[in-house]
């Protein structure tokens, strides 16, 4: 009988043996081999050990949990059993059943450096970002001369924010393995958190060399280059990232923003719209909808611009598109003619923000249009309250005030737009006008003479009505001047 024992325990060790022999990547043959040996030896802690490993880096973690529970039970006082079943949940996400399989090891093997490192990791994953740096610490005064514990150390300070703590474990980690990519790229990127553009760069050029399609430090790469000023290098890196990775939904937007930047819209608008066919499936950010709205407003498709800006305000759960969106809304509307519908938009940009100049002055604007010149003037004196050094705005509510008959405030505003730039020649024409209208002939002349001295088309009304875009009111009183111009007969 003692004979037959130890020609079966021979043969499962010749099991053990055929599959140490194969090649690293047979892994379905190694574990073809395991199994052998278990059925020869059920008890054998480290046939399921073995097979428990290989299904592990074939992915099959729940199999590979199944053997290192089944080593657990016959040797439930080592702690390779429980660092093996450990790393299998943190596989599954079972992130706190991991974290009791390592302090399981280590109540047995208390110096065990792999089982803090792996604790360390696993409580990183739960947030519990203190009791991680405590496990990776223990983990590095055990094994001091260990790449990986000081790269997760350097990840856990990145997530605290502690930038200068991250860089200094990212340094030690490459003094150690200076081949890693990885840590590289998580360097670089805290460089460019910290502004250190120059060294963020360095990192992420030395990632790239090795291994050129690394895609993560392409893409801040390119994000680099582009705060850089190097807009051609950062859009070549966007184009490669998308070579290499069709899917990479941020680098669509990315480029698209740098395509929107530099006036390419048609290119922009292709890459919002790669963007969110990628995020189909889940609720679109609004600021992608807002980003392709902007493009399209920039190709006058007004149609497809207040669409896009309409989604992007049913999206904008936070608000922080709110004010941006309707404003863009109310210039959409306004050039597809429907001016009810921009006020309206104006009017909520301006209660979302009621600093932004460029809201009453839009709103301003088409109150004009309407001949709303009341509501106009009461826009136009906001805008002014908020920058008194806009020439424009003066000289606008001048306008207002003239068709309004107030002539006084009118000629206070078109003289106070010249004062602010004396070459405006739309409040020269309105001030000559103003000033005929209040029975100031001589300056009114000798202001339109300069001006048809300068372009002849002043001689033409209807030319100046077209080109000044005026009311009625202004030509009406520019033809009265231009005929007191003329030779009496």
């Amino acid at each position: 009988m003692k004979r037959k024992k130890l020609t079966t325990a021979l043969t499962a060790e010749h099991f053990m043996e055929q599959a140490k022999a194969r090649s690293s990547n047979d892994l379905q043959g190694k574990i073809a081999d395991y199994t052998q040996a278990i059925q020869l030896e059920p008890r054998w802690y480290r046939a399921y050990i073995a097979r428990g490993r290989a299904f592990y880096q074939i992915g099959d973690f729940d199999k590979a949990i199944a053997d290192f529970s089944q080593a657990i039970s016959i040797r439930p006082d080592a702690a390779g059993g429980f660092i093996s079943r450990g790393a299998a949940w943190h596989m599954k996400e079972k992130y706190e059943d991991a974290i009791v399989d390592f302090t399981l090891a280590l109540s047995i093997e208390r110096d065990s450096a792999g089982a803090y490192y792996n604790r360390g990791l696993a409580k990183s994953k739960i947030g519990d970002l203190g009791g991680a740096i405590a496990d990776l610490d223990e983990s590095i005064r055990l094994n001091p001369n260990s790449p990986e514990s000081y790269a997760e150390r350097g990840r856990v300070y990145q997530k605290q924010e502690n930038w200068n703590s991250a860089i200094a474990d990212y340094t030690h980690s490459l003094s150690l393995n200076p081949a890693s990519k990885v840590v590289y790229g998580n360097r670089g990127y805290v460089y460019i958190i910290v502004g250190n553009l120059d060294a963020a760069l360095a990192d992420l050029n030395e990632a790239l060399r090795i291994d050129p399609n690394y895609t993560f430090a392409m893409g801040y790469r390119a994000d680099t280059k582009a705060a850089m000023g190097d807009l051609a290098g950062a859009y070549q890196d966007y184009e490669r990232l998308l070579q290499l990775n069709p899917d990479e939904l941020e680098a669509y937007g990315k480029r698209g923003y740098f395509r929107y930047q530099n006036n390419d819209f048609e290119g922009a608008i292709a890459d919002f719209t790669e963007e969110v066919r990628l995020i189909s499936n889940h609720p679109v950010p609004a600021f992608v909808y807002y980003r392709r709205g902007s493009a399209y407003l920039a190709t006058e498709r007004y149609e497809f611009a207040i669409a896009d800006y309409e989604r992007a305000l049913k999206e904008d759960t936070s608000g922080h598109f709110i004010g941006d969106t309707h404003f863009y809304l109310g210039k959409a509307w306004t050039m597809q003619g429907d001016l009810i519908k921009a006020i309206e938009h104006f009017t909520e940009a301006i209660q979302s923000d009621s600093k932004k100049l460029a809201s009453y002055v839009e709103r301003a604007t088409v109150y004009h249009g309407l001949r709303q010149f009341e509501n106009a003037v009461s826009d136009y004196t906001t805008a002014i309250g908020l920058n008194a050094e806009d020439p424009c705005l003066y000289n606008n509510r001048a306008e207002a005030y003239f068709v309004q008959g107030h002539h006084t405030s009118a000629l206070a505003d078109f003289r106070e737009a010249l004062r602010l730039s004396p070459d405006l020649v739309i409040a020269k024409a309105g001030l000559a006008v103003t000033l005929h209208k209040s029975g100031e002939l001589t300056e009114a002349q000798t202001l339109w003479r300069q001006l048809m001295e300068t372009d002849a088309q002043y001689r033409d009304v209807a030319w100046v009505k077209t080109h000044l875009k005026w009311a009625d009111q202004l030509a009406d009183e520019a033809q009265k001047l231009l005929d007191s111009l003329r030779p009496s007969t």
